[in-house]
């Protein structure tokens, strides 16, 4: 993390969030303007995602007018919110991050919808995680930690909001494997297209197979199954569904957690609380 200060007096200054990939300046918008000598102070936030592309995005914090603060209107959205301790910049890539996907598609505002309708007010923070893992949840704590070297960005909130989601329906179960698997199809459904992620350490031929399947059981990503018996119309279906668990576990290596036992008894619901508020 780099920080910085601007100062300037006699004129104001317009700042932008402006997001970086590998070096080239890729979009930017308006966060507020400052003016007559007021300090700002800048933090540049930069992350390599999974492909190695690095993206880097800029916050910087001063003295805004008056009249409503866009950013709390925004808060007020979403019942997750940052915590004190959190740098101003933290809090703004925070805040930067809930506004995207308060904007994304009809199943990314769903999951939120999902994810309010708990009824708790959870804490995201950052700090050290287990392994270095980018986020985890604790469902009975109402907290999210962040990997405190990392930024914000959609993919893994989406993941730890729908966590949260997966323990208002399942209580506290082991099952890591189905809970992950679940997790992972929320968030290529969410994705809309091609670029699933869920088994990106499987070979071809299954990277093939999942997203024709995952395809199939959401028209091209244009609708979602709504009910456990759209989704599963026979045991086939079931049976499909279980060997992709599979195929999914066996990306990792015994002793992580994503390695357990499958549940063969378990099959996901907590994503219909999910598909059925999309508007797709």
């Amino acid at each position: 993390m780099i920080q910085g200060k601007n100062k300037k007096t006699n004129a104001c200054i317009d700042w932008y969030w402006q997001t970086y990939i590998d070096g080239e300046l890729v979009s930017e918008e308006y966060v507020f303007t400052t003016c007559e000598g007021e300090e700002v102070e800048c933090d540049a936030i930069g992350q390599r995602d999974r492909k190695g592309i690095l993206k880097i995005k800029m916050a910087c914090g001063g003295n805004q007018g008056g009249g409503d603060d866009p950013n709390t209107v925004l808060l007020d959205s979403i019942n997750a919110k940052p915590c004190n301790a959190m740098t101003y910049a933290d809090q703004m890539d925070y805040i930067q991050t809930i506004s995207n996907m308060n904007n994304g598609n009809c199943l990314q505002k769903a999951l939120l919808h999902a994810f309010n309708d708990l009824g708790k007010q959870v804490t995201v923070c950052k700090g050290s995680t287990v392994n270095g893992a980018i986020a985890q949840t604790d469902y009975y704590s109402n907290t999210i930690t962040w990997n405190s070297n990392l930024s914000f960005y959609e993919k893994t909130l989406d993941e730890e909001f729908f966590h949260n989601i997966q323990f208002g329906t399942y209580g506290n179960v082991n099952d890591h494997a189905n809970i992950e698997f679940e997790a992972a199809i929320m968030c290529d459904m969410i994705q809309t297209s091609a670029n699933y992620t869920a088994m990106d350490q499987q070979s071809t031929s299954v990277r093939n197979e999942y997203s024709t399947w995952l395809k199939s059981i959401t028209n091209n990503g244009n609708s979602f199954p709504k009910s456990f018996t759209e989704m599963f119309p026979d045991d086939t279906a079931k049976q499909t569904y279980f060997y992709f668990l599979e195929k999914y576990r066996d990306q990792y290596q015994p002793g992580d957690s994503h390695y357990s036992p499958i549940n063969y008894n378990l099959l996901p619901t907590a994503i219909f609380k999910v598909t059925s508020k999309s508007c797709n």
